[in-house]
């Protein structure tokens, strides 16, 4: 039988995170492995809830919903997620998290997190999201290097196209012949023809 750990990779939940606005606030949303357990953690940036899940309380929340399996469950919750289909009302020391629109929302209740737990999450997420900046920068610089290679070759088959050509030009064309001294410019097969100079009685 599956873990949950195995359900969460599987379905790559394990580090998952967006951006949600909801009646003007923003709250930053993601989800974490702890040991075998599933972690959803909501925050303003100054609060944070957090809801930790085994396999026992997650399939509650799944029976809750109607969904026939967990794969299924899991498939629309990332699925949602990604699409950025998510709504968080906070009431109280609780935020209620939705994830899918309309009544066809899964709905999770995080509660305020202890100190620690606070400390550790916002820790977690904010190491996480710089190893993602990085990872994108290394990535874009990575793609500008191809561009300009490619560029660059192709800048150089182009110039090398244009050489040859030019080249077998030159070389398909018979070269001019000499102009020898007296011959006709018009047909230069016959001589030139002198000038009449007239008539000299001398």
């Amino acid at each position: 039988m599956a873990t949950m750990r195995d359900l969460i990779n599987d379905e790559k939940l394990d580090a998952l995170q967006s951006v949600v606005e909801t009646g003007g606030n923003q709250y930053l949303c993601f989800t974490r492995l702890v040991q075998d357990n599933w972690v959803l953690c909501v925050s303003d940036g100054y609060d944070l809830w957090r809801l930790e899940m085994d396999m026992e309380e997650l399939d509650a929340y799944r029976d809750l919903s109607g969904t026939a399996s967990l794969d299924a469950y899991l498939t629309r919750f990332r699925t949602a997620f990604a699409a950025g289909e998510m709504q968080v009302n906070q009431v109280g020391v609780k935020a209620t998290l939705h994830v899918g629109l309309g009544t066809k929302s899964l709905v999770f209740d995080l509660y305020e997190a202890k100190a620690v737990e606070k400390k550790t999450e916002m820790k977690n997420i904010l190491f996480r999201l710089a190893e993602t900046l990085k990872e994108t920068e290394d990535k874009l610089i990575q793609s500008n290097k191809q561009l300009e290679s490619l560029k660059q070759q192709k800048g150089t088959n182009v110039g090398a196209g244009i050489f040859s050509i030019d080249a077998v030009k030159k070389k398909g064309q018979p070269k001019a012949q000499p102009k020898q001294t007296g011959m006709s410019t018009i047909n230069p097969n016959s001589k030139k023809r002198k000038v009449a100079k007239g008539v000299d009685f001398d």
